[in-house]
């Protein structure tokens, strides 16, 4: 007990040190910064979306599957990280999680023709970053390459299960559907 006041004491006083140390640390303003300069536009700052901060759709555009995916029978979700901005376009387009075959392109030139009403913060237009997602279904594929899916991802399924999975009267077979 005799030694943990000096050992509190020695730390407290160590803490101090750096923290002022840290106080000392000055930004050098003799350095020209383009975006602050005076005349110059400073960037918009964007915010995340939440459910009471965000833009409203007013039209979004679908992506089409393109003849190379349909053929391979490439199926999946695109996310895209994305900026709706305050003027109503959208930018800074990053794809988070893509797929092949020309997908990621007709998903990017679908999410630039969105249309929308941005989102509002105090009355005021604002830019918000947003996560955007189109699926490939394999609904739109036909029975061969939907077998083909099945036999290549879910190796443990018997070709038996598969054709009849294929079969429309399954579905009336299984209660509920």
């Amino acid at each position: 007990m005799k030694y943990l006041f000096p050992i509190v004491t020695i730390l407290l006083l160590s803490l101090n040190t750096q923290a002022q140390q840290l106080i000392q640390i000055i930004p050098n303003c003799n350095h020209t910064d383009i975006a602050n300069d005076i005349g110059s536009n400073p960037k918009p700052q964007i915010l995340m979306a939440t459910a009471d901060l965000r833009p409203k759709l007013l039209k979004k555009v679908k992506a089409k599957y393109t003849k190379e995916a349909l053929e391979l029978g490439v199926y999946g979700t695109i996310s895209l990280n994305v900026v709706f901005q305050a003027d109503g376009k959208i930018d800074q387009i990053r794809i988070i999680r893509g797929l092949p075959n020309g997908l990621n392109q007709q998903v990017i030139e679908a999410a630039q023709q969105i249309v929308f009403k941005p989102a509002m913060k105090d009355g005021i237009a604002g830019s918000v970053r947003m996560i955007l997602e189109y699926s490939f279904s394999i609904t739109r594929l036909n029975k061969k390459m939907v077998a083909e899916i099945l036999r290549r991802d879910f190796y443990f399924l018997l070709p038996d299960t598969i054709a009849r999975s294929l079969t429309p009267s399954i579905c009336s077979e299984v209660s509920g559907w």
